[in-house]
């Protein structure tokens, strides 16, 4: 199997002088495609420094962190931009929809992104989010819904774009048991479809079994 993300002495810095916090100290991983891995550890441990790094929505101050054999070093923003786009999804904890969209906008902004056509664009939304059990919500606004209702949406905007990688942050917080399972059994679904490579950052410890690799951090290193 290829490597998909390849990290390479990651150190990264917050503050200055006496309030400096070290938020990563010499991470070093790889993730390879297909793999499932996780990253647990208690809050302020880095876990999100580390996704954000590796999604290339942070630098580090010191090493690299390359993406399908490509380093974000290399890339200006726009091409920093265009890459994330085509290569990355991303399901945020805060699920950052768009309120003025309807869910299935909201789901379909990666396909508009890449200049699919509206109508197919907005039919694969639908038929994505009907998986999640969102069928009767693809016209909703976001604050029609409930706290996991939107969860799903993100996750579906995340992977309708088939990323050969996937980044999760906490994306079963707000879910029961039930469509938390169901979640992380459609996010394997789109990964073994597309042979990509998922990272998700947890404290839900019910999703652990479906890991292939995990990653404990505390205090910016891997302890595990």
């Amino acid at each position: 199997m290829s490597v998909v993300v390849d990290c390479k002495d990651i150190h990264k810095t917050y503050g200055y002088n006496s309030n400096q916090v070290l938020a990563l100290q010499g991470i070093s991983l790889q993730v390879k495609e297909k793999e499932l891995v996780m990253f647990l550890g208690p809050s302020g441990s880095g876990k999100t420094t580390l996704l954000s790094i590796i999604g290339g929505i942070l630098d580090a101050d010191s090493g690299d962190c390359l993406i399908l054999n490509e380093s974000w070093l290399k890339k200006n923003a726009q091409e920093k931009t265009a890459f994330r786009g085509k290569n990355i999804g991303f399901v945020f904890q805060t699920f950052n929809l768009i309120p003025t969209l309807t869910c299935e906008e909201n789901t379909a902004i990666p396909l508009f992104l890449q200049g699919l056509e509206e109508k197919q664009a907005l039919n694969e939304a639908r038929l994505l989010l009907e998986k999640l059990g969102l069928k009767d919500k693809a016209r909703r606004h976001p604050n029609q819904l409930s706290g996991g209702e939107m969860q799903r949406v993100a996750i579906a905007r995340g992977c309708i774009h088939k990323p050969k990688l996937i980044l999760c942050d906490e994306p079963t917080s707000y879910l029961d048991q039930e469509n938390g399972k169901k979640a992380i059994e459609l996010l394997k679904e789109i990964q073994a479809s597309t042979s990509s490579a998922l990272i998700i950052v947890t404290h839900d410890v019910r999703i652990l079994d479906f890991a292939d690799k995990i990653f404990k951090i505390e205090d910016g290193k891997i302890v595990t």
